[in-house]
């Protein structure tokens, strides 16, 4: 996972709240560095889709638009998790929760 931050130009997630969650407790700095990059124009930022369950989930959403990453909500999401960079795809159906890190990982660098 750190090397997917770090090797990135640009980075999309797509994933139900608990990845959120998950990334907040263990990559978060990794997350003010890239926003760090962002600022300075050597990176294109992170942007997140996700569906949002409880009141709490909004001071979550919070955190992360204070530092800059951009969150969009859906009511639902439909798909699985999936993270996308300008160089990797990597795709989980596994519930991610805030404690738990996906053990099943698709990940894949091929351009097509």
């Amino acid at each position: 996972m750190t090397d997917f931050y770090k090797t990135s130009d640009e980075i999309k997630f797509c994933s139900q709240v608990g990845s959120l969650k998950l990334i907040y407790s263990n990559f978060f700095k990794i997350n003010k560095k890239i926003h760090d990059r962002y600022r300075k124009g050597s990176h294109k930022g992170i942007r997140w889709i996700t569906s949002l369950n409880k009141k709490d989930d909004i001071e979550l959403v919070k955190n992360y638009n204070d530092v800059g990453i951009e969150i969009r909500y859906a009511k639902e999401l439909s798909t699985s998790n999936f993270a996308l960079s300008d160089e990797t795809f990597s795709f989980t159906i596994e519930k991610i929760e805030k404690t738990k890190m996906a053990t099943n990982i698709l990940s894949s660098n091929d351009k097509l």
